[in-house]
């Protein structure tokens, strides 16, 4: 039974690694901005729910390094990360985009939500823009 046991666990092991092989190397390729590696690396990591892969995908597309400028693209994967990664970082991004206006319109309700949302997981950045905002006023919410 032991046996058994081992031999599931061996297998489930052996089965997720593949997930993340490729995350050093995207890493690694994305730092030395060898784009067309990052992407082949980066990719399949991204559609299989790999927050960190997710963050330099969308930055890629974000910046159009390697690939044409899609705001779009990184806005969705960006909030994919924040939404189903709870990551603090993708949860700036979106409300950063929020406040420039790429790929949706200017919303300082939406990037106030997303700032709040990143402040509460304790992250000092979206604490220092929501308490900015509010301190300020936010004359569109």
């Amino acid at each position: 039974m032991l046996q058994r046991i081992l031999l599931i666990l061996t297998f489930l092991f052996l089965a997720a690694a593949p997930a993340f092989a490729g995350l050093p190397e995207g890493q690694s390729a994305y730092d030395s901005k060898d784009w067309t590696k990052a992407f082949a690396e980066l990719k399949p990591l991204a559609d299989s729910g790999n927050d960190r892969a997710m963050m330099l995908l969308a930055n890629m597309y974000n910046d159009g390094n390697g690939m044409a400028q899609d705001h779009a693209a990184a806005m969705t994967l960006y909030k994919r990360a924040a939404i189903e990664k709870n990551n603090p970082e993708a949860m700036l991004a979106v409300a950063a985009m929020y406040t420039s206006g790429f790929s949706v319109p200017v919303n300082l309700n939406m990037a106030l939500q997303w700032f709040h949302r990143a402040a509460r997981l304790g992250d000092q950045t979206g604490a220092f823009f929501y308490a900015t905002i509010l301190f300020r006023g936010n004359q569109s919410a």
